[in-house]
């Protein structure tokens, strides 16, 4: 109940500062219905413990809202080593994977390069997707994706944000086994250690002032933003016995 109480905070405050928010339930039969047609999906996630459908629902949620189809042009940015793309050109639907770790420029399918300077060129894509990459772009790079998405995107395209982590305040969390010498924390942020296997040099979590600030304030009069959040967590966790689930924010700017 305490979590709940928080995102019931969280969401009202939200609202209380402008930012368009949405209220949606996840439907447990549909979720596990789309799992059967993209079962590369929960063949990659099926050993990651207690966030294999956590994981498995990011990618649900932005096919879903996002309204992915054969009409599209569709990027998953900070793909690593996702399925999902293969998953979706299987149907028909034109997809590319970006990442840093990818040789430099366009290779079939591969983009290298940074998210917030692609090689791509203008009106690119239509639908753009992160799946909990978003809180690991350090500095200003969260600002200036959201930039770039705009300037690839085709007219009506939209990029989805997934979990967008929004948190009462606002914190940057970094792992004690990393240079700190190397990370670029944010003004105005707590610092707080994340001692744990994943071993993650830096993640951001918003405040829902430092989200308005940051990123909401910041659209141009082009992009659209809205956060759509899903209440019924409690009931995912529930009927997925030993799961977190923490997609409770998904963040979607539509460009015109």
């Amino acid at each position: 109940m305490k979590h709940q109480e928080s995102m019931n905070v969280i969401k009202k405050r939200l609202i209380q500062l402008g930012v368009k928010v949405e209220e949606e339930s996840v439907d447990i039969v549909e979720f596990e219905s789309w799992l059967k047609k993209f079962p590369e999906i929960f063949a990659k996630y099926q050993h990651q413990g207690d966030v294999k459908i956590e994981k498995c629902l990011e990618h649900f949620l932005t096919f879903k809202f996002l309204q992915i189809s054969s009409s599209d042009v569709f990027i998953d940015i900070a793909a690593a080593g996702s399925p999902f793309v293969d998953a979706l050109n299987k149907k028909n639907i034109k997809s590319y994977r970006l990442d840093l770790a990818y040789p430099q420029g366009v290779n079939g399918v591969n983009i290298g390069g940074d998210a917030s300077k692609t090689p791509l060129p203008d009106q690119f894509a239509t639908t753009l997707a992160l799946h909990c990459a978003y809180e690991c772009f350090q500095g200003d790079a969260d600002i200036l994706l959201i930039k770039e998405s705009e300037r690839i995107l085709k007219s009506k395209g939209a990029i989805g944000i997934i979990p967008l982590y929004i948190d009462e305040i606002y914190y940057n969390a970094t792992s004690p086994f990393c240079n700190q010498a190397e990370i670029s924390f944010d003004k105005g942020a707590k610092k707080i250690w994340r001692d744990d296997q994943y071993h993650v040099p830096f993640s951001r979590h918003y405040s829902p002032d430092a989200f308005y600030q940051r990123i909401y304030q910041s659209l141009s009069p082009k992009m659209k933003g809205k956060i759509i959040f899903f209440n019924n967590f409690i009931s995912l966790m529930n009927h997925f016995k030993g799961q977190r689930i923490y997609c409770n924010f998904l963040f979607i700017a539509t460009k015109g």
